[in-house]
């Protein structure tokens, strides 16, 4: 592949309590939530994800989204762009993975 021309915007380790919501949001970039331990629930449009320790999930640009911390949710966040051929790429490749080490 080309120069898949990426642009990290952020990346941090986020730690979200069962009162910790963020508000549903759309970015003009991606946004990957590495679970490292707890529980987290991530709403995707109208996709209800439940995630924990080493699930990955992908938000791809202008999708909505709303994060809800369940039971002490640690996670890795990246919010980066990309070269337009990459981002094809990443969004034919899913929503979310479990269990990534």
């Amino acid at each position: 592949m080309e120069n898949a021309g990426v642009i990290v915007h952020r990346l941090t380790k986020q730690k979200k309590t069962k009162y910790d919501y963020i508000e549903r949001h759309a970015h003009k970039f991606f946004h990957f939530i590495y679970g490292l331990s707890g529980v987290g629930r991530v709403i995707l449009g109208q996709k209800e994800i439940t995630m924990s320790g080493q699930w990955l999930v992908m938000i791809a640009p202008g999708v909505e989204h709303e994060i809800f911390g369940v039971d002490n949710f640690m996670s890795y966040d990246v919010k980066f762009q990309c070269s337009d051929q990459m981002t094809e790429k990443l969004k034919q490749s899913g929503m979310y993975i479990k269990h990534v080490d």
